[in-house]
């Protein structure tokens, strides 16, 4: 099986590419994306089980070099990260459900909604001025009445 490889050095366009490249570049005609590289695999089935990457791999690999690089991650940390910053960049609820895979949006708004709360926040901080700013620009306007 020929294997994409992309040095850590190259910018994330070429691996961004490699990755568009990838499916193609295989040998294989297992459908799962990501597959296990060893000797104990076997003949994958129609549905690509044996070969498939599992979930508790996937999760040995991410910790494996977050305590290389020094810090806490988890594959559901990347997932709630995800999620929390395209909402924060204005993605529509339902886009993010369908993401997660939640069967219904009330879950997804459960889960991210301290996150939609900040951004309401954010918008009602930045687009509506305090008070103490509206009093003062009525005292202003009534001063400049006055003259």
């Amino acid at each position: 099986m020929t294997r994409a490889r992309v040095p850590g050095g190259r910018s994330s366009a070429t691996k961004g590419e490699a990755l568009k490249r990838y499916p193609n570049a295989r040998t294989d005609q297992c459908p799962a994306v990501f597959i296990r590289l060893d000797n104990q695999r076997g003949a994958p089935r129609p549905d690509g089980e044996r070969w498939r990457l599992s979930p508790q791999s996937a999760w040995k690999i991410v910790k494996r070099y977050s305590r290389a690089a020094g810090i806490p991650a988890t594959p559901h940390a990347f997932r709630h990260a995800m999620a929390s910053a395209m909402l924060n960049n204005g993605a529509d609820l339902s886009l993010i459900q369908c993401l997660l895979g939640h069967a219904n949006v009330s879950t997804t708004k459960t889960v991210y909604a301290a996150d939609e709360q900040r951004t309401l926040r954010d918008g009602f901080d930045q687009y509506n001025p305090s008070a103490s700013a509206q009093a003062a620009e009525l005292e202003a306007e009534q001063a400049r009445r006055r003259a």
